[in-house]
């Protein structure tokens, strides 16, 4: 049986992050097929389940305060130039200052520190998982982590391409790539195809690509007689970086096809009037 160190981005499904449902079916597969998992969020509270044992959060009062902050925070502007190899911009914003200081200060340190204790109390790792969270907060780790114990590590970005340097990072986020050495990992995974060569630029030096998927005993009809009323369907989270794809794919199209029902499920997507 093999068995992971992961960290994962959060597992607090009430959090509003888009991506956790997909960690919660990505970690029961692996369950599912054998793996052990200690998982230890880095947002938020961790959360047990049957497919993993939770681990702490070493910085969630810290966490929970910038998450908090970040709600006020105004829209960040895409900076005139970035550099695609270390998503440095010219100019750094106060936000990035303060931030780099409580990472340099605060988390990296504690989440070397932990990882390193969890890692020698369990003694049966055989790789440590980083899942989408920023890789500029824990430089210098995954090298470690490899030279001290000789395990492998490995990213998951599942925000690809939006949270690549050319796009600046999310406006209301930190840019996560700011300073990050991403040949540290010994793979380094992509929900998008389209921004392997970034990663690659990056410095990654094996890049793989591992698309979103659902979980068939999770989303299921509950009901195989019912009768199909929609004809086009999108769930998705926030519309930042694809206005112009989410008009071309759901708002016009219901426009100049009024007999197809077209439906979107999530938040913060826009206006389409025509669609349910």
């Amino acid at each position: 049986m093999k068995k992971l160190l992961v960290v994962a981005s959060s597992l607090d499904l009430r959090a509003p992050l888009s991506s956790t449902p997909s960690w919660w079916q990505l970690l029961k597969a692996l369950a599912e097929q054998g793996v052990e998992l200690v998982v230890a969020p880095y947002q938020g509270p961790p959360i047990e389940s049957p497919w993993w044992t939770a681990a702490t959060n070493p910085c969630q009062l810290e966490g929970d305060a910038v998450g908090f902050l970040k709600r006020f925070a105004p829209p960040r502007r895409a900076p005139a130039s970035v550099s695609s190899r270390s998503g440095t911009a010219d100019a750094d914003s106060l936000s990035d200052r303060v931030t780099r200081e409580l990472v340099e200060r605060v988390t990296r340190p504690r989440w070397r520190k932990h990882l390193i204790h969890l890692i020698e109390s369990h003694r049966d790792f055989d790789a440590v998982f980083f899942l989408t969270v920023p890789p500029n907060h824990f430089g210098g780790i995954p090298r470690l982590i490899e030279q001290r114990y000789g395990l492998p590590t490995c990213f998951y970005d599942g925000d690809v391409p939006a949270s690549l340097p050319r796009f600046a990072g999310f406006r209301t986020g930190f840019r996560i790539y700011q300073g990050a050495d991403l040949s540290e990992y010994a793979c380094v995974l992509s929900s998008s195809k389209g921004g392997a060569d970034d990663l690659r630029r990056l410095g990654a030096r094996d890049v793989r690509v591992l698309y979103y998927a659902a979980d068939p005993t999770l989303f299921s009809p509950e009901n195989e007689q019912l009768e199909q009323d929609i004809d086009v369907f999108f769930y998705g989270h926030g519309s930042e970086y694809r206005e112009e794809w989410l008009a071309a794919m759901l708002d016009l199209p219901s426009q100049e096809l009024p007999d197809v029902q077209f439906a979107v499920r999530g938040t913060h997507l826009g206006a389409m009037p025509r669609v349910q």
